[in-house]
């Protein structure tokens, strides 16, 4: 420690040669006796915080493609919604647009082409 922090060895004289815990409790016990103590305090969690979309099936398959659509409707323990999308070669996916929110894109295999339009809106575009 004294190297760790360059004092002198003489600074952590005091400090227990065996590890010290703040409060220490005895180890947990068996798994199943734990999760049933705990469905008796507070329950079940409302949502579950797994989700594989792997395992759905696609919300949409078109000639180019499919996707996965995952969002509250699907998965309530999140706020946002994400699109899976499969391409198949020279697929194009649906036009479309988020008027309010952004948009990310990732890819994982292969080449694509985004094409982003940014209009820009006034306080005169909406009659304000």
């Amino acid at each position: 420690m004294a190297k760790n922090f360059d004092v002198p060895e003489s600074t952590f004289a005091n400090v227990p040669k065996k590890e010290l815990f703040i409060f220490e409790r005895p180890l947990p016990g068996p798994l199943e006796e734990e999760q049933k103590q705990s469905q008796e305090g507070t329950g079940p969690v409302p949502n579950s915080f797994a989700f594989c979309p792997s395992q759905m099936q696609p919300t949409k398959v078109s000639k180019g493609g499919e996707v996965k659509i995952v969002d509250r409707n699907n998965f309530p323990a999140i706020n946002i919604a994400a699109a899976i999308v499969t391409l198949k070669s020279g697929g194009l996916r649906e036009l479309h647009w988020h008027p309010n929110e952004d948009e990310w894109q990732y890819y994982v295999r292969g080449k694509g082409r985004m094409t982003v339009f940014a209009a820009q809106r006034t306080c005169q575009d909406n009659g304000l």
